[in-house]
C-alpha cells in the first residue's frame, strides 16, 4: 500500500490503473477469448508497447501478443523486426509464463524456416 496525498493508502494496482488510463490503446481479443490472429497498425502497436512497458495488460494478453506476431512474422504478414521492438517492450517482465514465452517466441524467431 502506498499513502495518497490525502491520507489515506492506495495500492499499487490503483497506481498501476491510473498510469494506464494516462496511455489509450486498445487491445483486440481481449483474454484470447477467440481463435484468430490479430494484426495492428504501426500506432496501435506503438500504443500495446507502451502498455506492455506499464504494466496494463494480463499475463493472457501478453502472452497472446507475442503469439500473434510470431505466427503474423512466420506468415511473412509482419516484419520481423515489428516482433522484435514488441519483445524488446517485455524487458522488464516478471510473470514467468510471459517470460517462458518470450523465451520460445525468441528461439523460435531466429529458427525457423
Amino acid at each position: 500500500m502506498f499513502p495518497s496525498s490525502n491520507g489515506k493508502s492506495s495500492s499499487l494496482k490503483e497506481k498501476n490503473q491510473k498510469q494506464c488510463d494516462e496511455t489509450l490503446w486498445v487491445k483486440v481479443n481481449v483474454e484470447q477469448s477467440g481463435f484468430y490472429k490479430v494484426i495492428y497498425d504501426d500506432e496501435l502497436a506503438a500504443r500495446i508497447r507502451k502498455a506492455v512497458v506499464k504494466n496494463c495488460l494480463s499475463a493472457t494478453d501478453k502472452l497472446g501478443i507475442l503469439d500473434d506476431m510470431l505466427a503474423l512474422s512466420k506468415a511473412c504478414r509482419q516484419p520481423l523486426s515489428f516482433l522484435l521492438l514488441l519483445m524488446s517492450a517485455y524487458r522488464e517482465e516478471v510473470d514467468y509464463m510471459v517470460s517462458s514465452k518470450l523465451i520460445n517466441v525468441r528461439i523460435s524467431s531466429v529458427t525457423w524456416q
